[in-house]
C-alpha cells in the first residue's frame, strides 16, 4: 500500500543511475520495497496526531524506535477483519492486470463488505465495468475543464453547466460521464457543483469529494448532503456524534422513558440527557411511533460552525397498564380478545420516516484518511 507512483517520499528511494529520477514503485518487488523503513521525520511532520481518541490508534509517531515498512493489503484485511472498518482503496496502477489479483484477495478474505475502490484511471474503470462488475468503483477526477491527462476519467465542468443551465442540466451531464462505468462521483471538492449534488442525492447519486482540511469548507460540505469526505485529518472528527440509540419502550408516562445513548466516531458512548422525543404517528390509543432528536455542535479545526440535529431510528412508545386503562376509560370500550380486530391489507404499513445526518467512518492510513458512509450499488 503506497500512495505515490514512486516510493521516494516514503522511503527515500531514487533511481540508481544517479539521475535523481524517481523509481516507479511497480518496477520493484515487495522485498525491495521492504528493504527501506519509512522516513520518520517527513511522516511525523505531515501526519502527527494524538491517538487518545482514535479507535484503532495510529502509525506515525507511536514509537519512533520502531521501523515500519510498506504494508500490504493482505495485512490490512487481516488487521481489520471483523471491525466494521471499510477500506477506501484507490487503485493507483494503470495496468488492469491488478484487478484479478485484487478480486482473488477480497474473495479469499470474504471482504466484499469491507472494500470499495476508487481510481483516476480510465483503463481501470473500463476493465472493472466489462469484467469485474462486483467491484464497487468510484471515478476520481476534477470537475472542471483542462485538468486531464490522457489516462484520467473525463469529468465535465459541472459548476459552469449549473451556472449556465441549472443543476438538472449539470446532473444529466454528470450521469452521461459516470454511467458508462456505473461509478460513484469522487471529485476534488472545489467547484464540484453543490446545487447539482443536492439534486442528485435524491436520485441515488453518491458523492465523495476530496481532500479537506479542518475548517469552513469541511463544515459546510459535512452538512451539505455529500455521502463521504476525504481528509488527512480524520482524528479531528473523533468526537462527532454519529449514532443515537433507540428501542421500543413501555412506560407510564413519556417523561419516564430513559434518554438514549450516543456513539461518537471514535466509538465512545455518551449519555444524551438533552435528547428530545418527537412524535411521528399515533398508532393506537396506547402506542406511538417516535424518534429521538439530538442537537449537536459542528466543531472543525477548533472552530464552532453552528449546530445541527441528529436523529435516531424510529421506536414505539407504549403506555403502561395504568395509563392504558385511563385512556380506555376516557375513550370508551375497545375490542377485547373475543371481538374481531380490523386487519391491515397486505403491504399496508403504519408509516415510516427517513431522517438522519451524514455518519462518516474514519479510516486511518499513511498519507491520508477517509471519512465516508458506504452505499452499496449492487
Amino acid at each position: 500500500i503506497l500512495h505515490d507512483d514512486s516510493p521516494r517520499r516514503l522511503l527515500g528511494i531514487l533511481d540508481t543511475d544517479g539521475s535523481g529520477l524517481d523509481i516507479p514503485a511497480e518496477s520493484l518487488t515487495l522485498a525491495q520495497l521492504r528493504e527501506h523503513p519509512f522516513l520518520w521525520d517527513s511522516i511525523i511532520e505531515a501526519n502527527e496526531a494524538s491517538a487518545e481518541d482514535s479507535r484503532y490508534g495510529k502509525l506515525a509517531g507511536q514509537d519512533e524506535r520502531k521501523e515500519y515498512f510498506v504494508p500490504t493489503l493482505r495485512e490490512y484485511l487481516e488487521a481489520f477483519r471483523g471491525t466494521g472498518l471499510v477500506h477506501d482503496t484507490e487503485i493507483k496502477s494503470r495496468n488492469p492486470a491488478i484487478l484479478p489479483v485484487l478480486k482473488d484477495l477480497i474473495d479469499e478474505y470474504g471482504a466484499w463488505d469491507q472494500i470499495f475502490c476508487i481510481t483516476f484511471n480510465r483503463d481501470i474503470l473500463d476493465a472493472v465495468y466489462r469484467e469485474y462488475p462486483e467491484i464497487s468503483i468510484g471515478a476520481l477526477g476534477f470537475a472542471m475543464k483542462g485538468t486531464y491527462d490522457s489516462t484520467m476519467a473525463e469529468l465535465d465542468a459541472y459548476q459552469e453547466i449549473t451556472d449556465e443551465k441549472g443543476p438538472e442540466a449539470a446532473l444529466a451531464a454528470l450521469y452521461r460521464d459516470i454511467d458508462r462505468w456505473n461509478a460513484t462521483y469522487n471529485p476534488a471538492f472545489p467547484d464540484y457543483g453543490e446545487a447539482m449534488v443536492r439534486a442528485g442525492r435524491h436520485r441515488g447519486l453518491t458523492v465523495w469529494p476530496w481532500t479537506y482540511a479542518p475548517g469552513e469548507a469541511f463544515a459546510r460540505d459535512y452538512l451539505s448532503g455529500v455521502t463521504g469526505m476525504t481528509t488527512d485529518y480524520a482524528w479531528d472528527t473523533s468526537d462527532y456524534l454519529v449514532e443515537v440509540s433507540s428501542e421500543d419502550v413501555t412506560a407510564e408516562r413519556l417523561e419516564d422513558v430513559p434518554r438514549p445513548q450516543g456513539t461518537t466516531r471514535a466509538g465512545k458512548t455518551l449519555a444524551l440527557d438533552e435528547a428530545e422525543p418527537v412524535e411521528l404517528e399515533k398508532l393506537s390509543e396506547t402506542e406511538t411511533l417516535m424518534i429521538w432528536r439530538v442537537k449537536t455542535e459542528l466543531i472543525s479545526g477548533g472552530e464552532d460552525y453552528g449546530s445541527y440535529y441528529l436523529y435516531s431510528a424510529p421506536f414505539v412508545f407504549r403506555l403502561g397498564r395504568e395509563e392504558a386503562e385511563n385512556a380506555e376509560a376516557e375513550d370508551g370500550p375497545r375490542a377485547d380478545a373475543g371481538e374481531p380486530v380490523e386487519e391491515k391489507e397486505p403491504g399496508e404499513t403504519r408509516g415510516w420516516i427517513l431522517a438522519g445526518c451524514l455518519a462518516a467512518v474514519a479510516l486511518g492510513g499513511v498519507g491520508g484518511a477517509f471519512a465516508h458512509r458506504r452505499s452499496r450499488r449492487r
